[in-house]
């Protein structure tokens, strides 16, 4: 709904002006529904810690939009259109 995205791109903005405050810090993807479930054995655990640490250094090497983008598609599940919105780009451009 517009309203939704009104009250996410604030909250965004918001953020964002903290991060900037505080000199951005990397924050440790420890959320466990962006990776596939997995058996709770120690190899799989290993795999699970391998495969959070390989995303991390690939998101962390991305320019701030670019990253943004794929957090917001692939963590929050938001649609292009919506994504448009928040960030203030076309659906193409968030596309490529």
């Amino acid at each position: 709904s517009k309203f939704g995205t009104w009250v996410f791109r604030i909250l965004r903005n918001r953020c964002l002006d903290y991060l900037k405050e505080r000199r951005r810090q990397d924050l440790p993807l420890d959320d466990h529904r962006a990776f596939p479930a997995v058996e709770a054995g120690p190899e799989s655990e290993l795999e699970r810690r391998s495969l959070r640490d390989a995303l991390e250094r690939a998101l962390a090497k991305l320019p701030d939009a670019q990253r943004e983008a794929f957090l917001l598609k692939h963590v929050q599940e938001l649609s292009y259109e919506e994504m448009a919105e928040v960030v203030d780009a076309s659906v193409s451009a968030l596309r490529m």
